[in-house]
Formats: C-alpha cells, sequence, structure tokens
C-alpha cells in the first residue's frame, strides 16, 4: 500500500481502477517475472538498489493481470491484523496448532474466531495455513534448490503423498514439473 502511496496520482488511479489494456496489462506481467528474477540474481547488490527493485517488483504485480486480486488481497490482509493470531499464523504455519488454540490467543469464542477469519480471508484456518504451507514449499523448490521431499517435511507435512496431492490441486502439475517450468521460464528472462 505504501508503493501506492508514492506514486503520482494519476499512476495510482490508474491502478485501481484497472484502466489499463489486457497488453498492457501482460506487458506488466512479463515486466514483473524480469524484476523478480533481477532481485533473486544481484544479491550483492546494495540494500538500496534492492529496494527499488522490490518497489519496481510491486508496481508490475499490481499493474498486471492480478493487480485487483493483489490490491484486494493487500486491504484483506491489514483487516486481518485485527486478529491477534495473525502473526502467530504466518511465522508458525509449519506446525500443527488447534483453532482452538488461535481463539484463545484472540480473545474470542470459536466461532466467533472461525466467522471473522473466514469473513476476513475468504478461506478457513486449515485452508490458510494449506497455502501458506504450499507457497513456501514451491519457493524453497524454485529458489532454494529443495527437492519435493525436503521441500514437503520443511514446510510441515507429514506424508510425501499428501503433499504432493495437495500441490497437484493448488498448482496444476506436480512438484517437480512446476519448478521445471517455473525455472525455465524465468531462464527465459
Amino acid at each position: 500500500m505504501q508503493v501506492l502511496l508514492h506514486m503520482e496520482t494519476s499512476t495510482a488511479t490508474s491502478i485501481i481502477k484497472q484502466t489499463r489494456t489486457a497488453k498492457q496489462r501482460q506487458d506488466c506481467d512479463n515486466a514483473l517475472l524480469r524484476s523478480i528474477a533481477r532481485l533473486f540474481s544481484q544479491r550483492e547488490d546494495s540494500i538500496f538498489l534492492q529496494s527499488l527493485i522490490i518497489k519496481e517488483t510491486i508496481y508490475h504485480a499490481l499493474c498486471g493481470t492480478y493487480g485487483n486480486a493483489l490490491l484486494d488481497t493487500l486491504t484483506k490482509v491489514r483487516e486481518l491484523d485485527s486478529i491477534k493470531a495473525n502473526m502467530y499464523i504466518k511465522e508458525h504455519f509449519a506446525r500443527n496448532f488447534t483453532v482452538k488454540d488461535l481463539a484463545k490467543r484472540s480473545a474470542m469464542s470459536v466461532s466467533a474466531f472461525h466467522k471473522q477469519f473466514k469473513n476476513t480471508i475468504g478461506m478457513s484456518v486449515i485452508q490458510c495455513q494449506k497455502a501458506l504451507r504450499l507457497s513456501e514449499a514451491r519457493r524453497l523448490l524454485v529458489w532454494e534448490d529443495y527437492n519435493a521431499t525436503q521441500a514437503a517435511f520443511e514446510v510441515g507435512y507429514e506424508s510425501l503423498s499428501q503433499f504432493i496431492r495437495e500441490y497437484k490441486r493448488a498448482f496444476i502439475v506436480s512438484p517437480k514439473e512446476d519448478r521445471q517450468a517455473l525455472l525455465a521460464q524465468i531462464s527465459r528472462i
């Protein structure tokens, strides 16, 4: 959200109202991949340059095909900050925890916690935990060179077959196929 606040009014309005053409959004999607690749390939650069690349990456993400969805998600994440368990979920997604414990951390009843969480995030606590686990596993596969087994156990799965089944459900392809496709796409940039 801070990136939007630092933009010129016309640019920020264009992003919020999504007035860009399909071609312009596709160009932003391609630029997003290039800036992500630059961000991860230039680790020795100064923090100053990295912060600029991060801002560029956010700009391209907001201008791209999924800009509206990203803005909606950012808004919902800000609303979720009122739930005291939010940071716990983000920091401990690889651990097993109960909704009862999270409700207690938020000083709410279990049913009220379920309702507020689902209304704010749009999914249950378990679905959110699964999404966080799978996103982190995907990052480990591509950027940290983990294999599927290592990634699965690192993010808290106890069964490799369950991990592969849920990964395919989320990303359409197996972890190995997804890793190969993402690395091929990055190498073309």
